[in-house]
């Protein structure tokens, strides 16, 4: 099993987030998470996108929104 998940995520790049990355998701998750609804976790996969410059595709957008826009 776990040959097939290393098999699978080999394919994909591998970032991982810097503590002041962290610290900036922290933030913005502070700043949003009531009024948008998101998650810790997905603000960090969020805040680790913008900050890449790298494309965020998501179905939810209102949760997105104010990371992106922040």
């Amino acid at each position: 099993c776990s040959t097939d998940a290393e098999k699978e995520l080999g394919s994909y790049r591998l970032t991982w987030p810097s503590p002041q990355r962290c610290e900036q998701a922290f933030s913005v998750f502070a700043a949003n998470c009531l009024s948008h609804g998101i998650g810790i976790l997905d603000t960090v996969i969020v805040q680790i996108a913008v900050s890449f410059g790298l494309p965020l595709n998501t179905f939810n957008e209102k949760h997105y929104r104010a990371v992106t826009q922040s």
